[in-house]
């Protein structure tokens, strides 16, 4: 595991491998996490992913975002034989240099300069980092600076899809939300007071994981924070909005789950005919608006209405 210090007002990040062809890069929110911390550490993780976007080397092939790590795929052999990145006109590490260091040194070497790379003070040594001893940071505010890595014509165009502003309708009908009164008994309001609220915040999609095309959801208001069902349903509807702990979610497909149902959304959220068959991704903002019942069923009838939806709202 390579432990990468950093100096005041930036982030601390950690590499390390998964087997032979990957690199992890984890960011920590700090010696006390708190849920800012998190936030900042994801603002973080999304800079750099942009930064991923525009400077892909051919030698990555994928790459996979979660809460506090992005973990990046290369393929060893090319790194081996024409060193990571080719055909820069500054490269992370001369030929003499690539001789002496794996794959997983040069990829690692690359990822530090790509964060924004600063050299380390005198004495700090080349077995800090390796590759030429680098210590790098993503600023606090999320950005980072990155020297030019790779030439314009070296880089692959993203297989990621841009974030979008999405809208999601919901009906909040009482045979639609079985834990709608509970929820608001909790906090203390009227299920109207509940619905207002919970449609009032801006959402961030945080993850996508359980089931495929499953949201979670950050942003939801502290006095909405409910905690998951001591007993999961057997069987959740698909398109049911609940809340679990400080975070909602939808569930995109039928399926057992313990969280509190208060409401659905005629949208499918998961279409595996598609080519990207989630309708939302990670950094996606999500608002939820309120309909009636006529206009839930009139959604529910047009399947597309939620792709729709996502292509107006791209950023």
């Amino acid at each position: 595991m390579r432990a990468v210090g950093q100096e005041e007002h930036a982030a601390e990040f950690e590499l390390y491998p998964l087997g032979e062809a990957a690199v992890v890069i984890r960011v920590n929110p700090g010696p006390s996490p708190t849920s800012t911390g998190f936030d900042a550490s994801r603002a973080r993780l999304a800079a750099f992913v942009r930064l991923l976007e525009k400077e892909r080397p051919p030698a990555i092939t994928e790459w996979v975002q979660t809460y506090a790590t992005v973990t990046l795929f290369y393929d060893v052999w090319s790194v081996y034989r024409d060193g990571f990145p080719p055909g820069t006109a500054e490269p992370v590490c001369d030929t003499s240099e690539r001789r002496e260091r794996t794959p997983y040194e040069q990829v690692c070497a690359w990822i530090e300069r790509l964060l924004g790379s600063r050299e380390h003070p005198a004495g700090a040594g080349a077995d800090a980092v390796g590759c030429g001893a680098r210590q790098a940071g993503l600023a606090a505010a999320g950005g980072a600076t990155a020297e030019a890595v790779a030439p314009e014509e070296e880089a692959i165009p993203a297989t990621h899809v841009s974030p979008a502003a999405v809208e999601i309708p919901v009906c909040f009908a009482d045979d639609l939300g079985a834990d709608l009164r509970e929820v608001a008994d909790r906090a203390g309001m009227s299920p109207g007071e509940v619905i207002r609220l919970f449609c009032s915040a801006d959402y961030e999609v945080q993850l996508i994981g359980f089931l495929p095309g499953f949201p979670y959801l950050g942003g939801l208001p502290a006095k909405l924070a409910h905690p998951r069902k001591a007993v999961p349903r057997q069987k959740v509807p698909a398109g049911s909005v609940a809340i679990g702990g400080v975070q909602a979610g939808i569930y995109p497909m039928e399926a057992p789950g313990g969280w509190q149902l208060i409401g659905r959304t005629p949208y499918a959220l998961f279409d595996a005919e598609r080519e990207r068959p989630s309708l939302l991704q990670a950094g996606d903002r999500v608002r939820f608006v309120p309909v009636d019942r006529a206009q839930y069923d009139e959604l529910a009838r047009d399947p597309a209405a939620g792709w729709l939806t996502r292509e107006e709202g791209r950023s």
